[in-house]
């Protein structure tokens, strides 16, 4: 991920960054940015009072707006209460989200009035409850000010920068047509069309599902899902089900070709340094095996027997003629390639010259879809739908849980890794203003605990987060 320095060198250019997170993240300390902490959850109704200010001082772009976009006048409708009489103003925004109003004001003519803007959103604000809403708000406000389709600007997602374009490596066509929604493989076990799992080096048979407490009876129970086969290099909870666990090999000890996650301007070569430990096999090869036994060797191979030979198919038929040869690739280790045009998205849609890719073919801040559906959690447009669990009135819990990729570790990658775990040791970070309500000291051991479970942790008591 290349984002970083693409806002370092915008930081250097005099580019203002301002980031809103409830914690005072690595993002503020490395680019030195304004923080300004917000309640979990509460993001949306943030938006809505900066898209009140925009609009009621006359800030936003009315061509967008009129011209691009179906519905603002119905979202307008919403900010001024006709629904609910509530008017979103800062004021009231203010009390949801913890954010004084005159802050409030301050951001909203701040991210109007700069030429272009980008309003980045992270993957945590939709990875809760009426998550749906972040997203639909961040869209009406890149709308509203006119920052779609222009270089500089932002239209949707992590705002993900990459100054090219470049082709993705080849896959072998799937012949299976029939698709499960990733979040809903479980829905398929429970309904009978899944009986059986591959889990090849991954946790994601619990770590993808919003209640793991239900996925875990799910796997649990072999009348539903009866054989799960599992390969890894950890004991990860997903691991803890298989019928049958194999131990998978690590990057240090096999060929492979690899690609930036998300983005990038390069392929890299994954050059073995070990033999693999133990009875560790790369998946291709059991999986051969598996396929000889059923008696489709072949056409699983498709005449490459050792994946070192399919190495060599897939780059020589990605390949361009500025590419070296395998050879050389594999020795040089990376590849950059030539720099291509930067491609601005939606600019052609901007410009009238083809539609947005929907019903209407304009941007839909009004959502005729979702109107039918009839459900409150989503309303036809974008607005603030408190959370049941959230820092509002309806929740029983004093106090808001939210995680984090640490420095430490991604997923379950290096927890195993005793260095990293003494430098950015497991804790709970808290505010010592919530410390002090409960008498918490710093390292003391506490229980975290709720309806679903618990866990004990030592606190870490900071001022980086609310």
């Amino acid at each position: 991920d290349n984002l970083m320095y693409w806002l370092r060198k915008a930081k250097k250019n005099g580019t203002e960054i301002i980031v809103i997170d409830p914690r005072k993240n690595a993002t503020v300390n490395a680019l030195d940015a304004e923080w300004i902490g917000i309640k979990p959850t509460t993001d949306c109704a943030l938006m809505d009072a900066m898209a009140y200010v925009i609009w009621k001082e006359d800030l936003y772009d009315h061509f967008f707006v009129e011209e691009r976009c179906l519905g603002f006048e119905k979202y307008f409708a919403y900010l001024n209460g006709a629904e609910d009489g509530v008017v979103k103003t800062p004021e009231w925004a203010s009390l949801i989200t913890g954010i004084g109003a005159e802050k409030i004001i301050e951001l909203a003519r701040k991210y109007a009035s700069a030429k272009p803007a980008a309003l980045m959103q992270g993957y945590g604000g939709q990875r809760h409850m009426n998550g749906e809403q972040f997203t639909r708000g961040g869209i009406a406000l890149a709308c509203l000010t006119g920052n779609v389709g222009i270089s500089g600007g932002w239209a949707s997602g992590a705002g993900q920068c990459n100054a090219m374009s470049f082709p993705g490596l080849p896959n072998v066509p799937n012949p299976v047509k029939k698709i499960i929604p990733s979040f809903m493989w479980t829905d398929a076990i429970m309904d009978g069309e899944i009986k059986m799992l591959l889990n090849l080096a991954g946790n994601i048979l619990i770590n993808q599902h919003s209640d793991i407490n239900k996925t875990k009876k799910i796997l649990e129970d072999e009348s539903k899902c009866e054989f799960i086969v599992c390969s890894d290099l950890f004991m990860t909870p997903s691991a803890m089900y298989a019928d049958i666990l194999l131990p998978g090999t690590s990057m240090f000890e096999g060929d492979n070709i690899v690609k930036p996650w998300n983005q990038g301007d390069f392929i890299g070569a994954s050059n073995q340094i070990v033999e693999p430990i133990g009875e560790s096999r790369f998946e291709f090869e059991w999986l051969y095996e598996v396929a000889g036994n059923l008696g489709l060797a072949e056409e699983f191979s498709e005449g490459h027997r050792d994946y070192k030979e399919w190495l060599r198919a897939i780059y020589n038929d990605y390949k361009t003629d500025e590419m070296p040869d395998y050879d050389t690739f594999k020795k040089e280790g990376i590849y950059v390639f030539p720099e291509y045009p930067t491609v601005v998205a939606f600019e052609t849609e901007r410009k009238g010259e083809k539609p947005f890719a929907t019903p209407s073919g304009k941007v839909e801040i009004y959502s005729p879809t979702l109107e039918a559906m009839n459900d409150k959690k989503i309303p036809a447009t974008p607005g603030y739908v408190e959370v049941s669990e959230g820092p509002g009135k309806s929740n029983k819990y004093p106090l808001q849980l939210i995680g984090w990729h640490t420095l430490g570790r991604c997923h379950t990658v290096h927890f195993n890794n005793k260095e990293l775990q003494e430098k950015y040791p497991q804790n709970l970070w808290m505010n010592p203003a919530d410390a002090k309500k409960r008498g918490l000291a710093n390292e003391d051991l506490v229980e975290v605990w709720n309806d679903r479970g618990k866990v004990i942790v030592p606190v870490l008591l900071t001022e980086e987060i609310i």
